[in-house]
């Protein structure tokens, strides 16, 4: 079985022995006197033989089905073997490939999308394995388009992409979701939303579940459902709240347009605290919804730094008296606690 991973150095080191730790400390040496000696296009790694004997090598790419590696950085043999010699193969990210995930993590995303293009071309003598450094590069720049919304260039490169490369259970699952982001940019909603509906009974990870809830949303609300476009977008953002920002601020800023186009609720904002004020109608009800999400998108942060637009901040003016009370009661109830924190015993 040929199995390509790339991994990092404590997981990689968990799978062989002591000695392979201090020959992978020495292949991530990328920098010497302040000059690279690690090549762009290479990748330091572990060859494991069927027996379990393990091999710390160079590995160069793959064609045809071999391997081509070389036993150190400076050695001027290159040595191929067929991929089925070995039942793993086990690369480090390459520096390239790390600096483009760092921006990744950094939320750089234009930048990472960039840096990934570069990777493509380093790593395209990798695609013959698997989980390789090429077909990763295009991966992590789907996730960038997906966490910039932007869903042509997601379109365009799922067009061009096979991902038969990515076993991965994770990455097999979002190139599938994938295609609900696709479809988001042809706004045919109705298509969109009855995909959406086949994952309905899937067993998925939180943060897939947030993504199907926001394409959920996102197919309601363009096909006029606002309640139900409301109900996946609080989906949405309750399952993605401590995985990501970009979801739950889109999902947020997403329900206040709705709100905001609501003529029920422009109603309840014209008479707000005039004599014809009806606290039992529907517009009052949904206006509290929209003062409550708009006050949590600052309070807790929702924005991740992206500040609440005017129009929705609107919102947080129209606070009822009897909110403002609770609100009031459970800032002293945590002040009294705060209180008792500090007084000494």
């Amino acid at each position: 079985m040929n199995i390509l991973k790339s991994i990092t150095a404590s997981v990689a080191v968990a799978i062989t022995t002591s000695a392979a730790l201090t020959t992978h400390a020495e292949a991530q040496t990328v920098y010497k006197n302040g000059a690279q000696i690690i090549p762009n296009d290479v990748a330091s790694g572990v060859l494991v033989a069927d027996d379990g004997a393990f091999l710390r090598c160079v590995v160069l790419g793959a064609r045809g089905g071999k391997i081509f590696y070389k036993n150190n950085f400076n050695s001027a043999q290159t040595i191929s073997k067929p991929v089925t010699t070995f039942s793993g193969i086990y690369l480090f990210d390459p520096p390239a490939f790390a600096e483009a995930k760092t921006l990744y993590r950094d939320r750089k995303y234009k930048e990472a999308i960039a840096k990934f293009e570069e990777c493509k071309g380093y790593y395209s003598k990798f695609r013959e394995l698997e989980n390789n450094f090429h077909d990763l590069s295009i991966f992590y720049t789907l996730e960038c388009y997906r966490k910039l919304y932007d869903y042509a260039s997601i379109n365009k490169t799922l067009e061009l992409f096979i991902s038969d490369k990515l076993t991965r259970p994770s990455h097999k699952t979002q190139m599938e979701v994938y295609k609900l982001w696709s479809a988001v940019n042809t706004k045919n909603w109705a298509r969109l939303k009855s995909m959406t509906l086949d994952w309905r009974e899937k067993k998925v990870p939180i943060s897939i579940r947030a993504q199907i809830a926001f394409c959920e949303g996102m197919a309601h609300e363009g096909l006029g459902e606002s309640s139900e476009a409301l109900n996946a977008y609080a989906m949405a953002m309750t399952a993605d709240f401590t995985k990501s920002d970009s979801i739950v601020r889109q999902s947020a800023l997403n329900s206040l347009r709705i709100y905001a186009k609501d003529e029920e609720v422009k109603t309840a904002m014209k008479v707000w605290k005039t004599e014809y004020e009806e606290k039992n109608k529907p517009g009052y009800a949904k206006l509290g919804e929209a003062n409550a999400l708009a006050r949590i998108y600052d309070k807790a942060g929702l924005g991740a730094g992206v500040e609440l637009p005017a129009e929705f901040k609107k919102f947080q003016e129209f606070t009822s008296d009897e909110m403002l009370e609770r609100l009031k009661e459970r800032d002293e109830a945590a002040k009294e606690e705060a209180s008792k924190e500090e007084s000494p015993e």
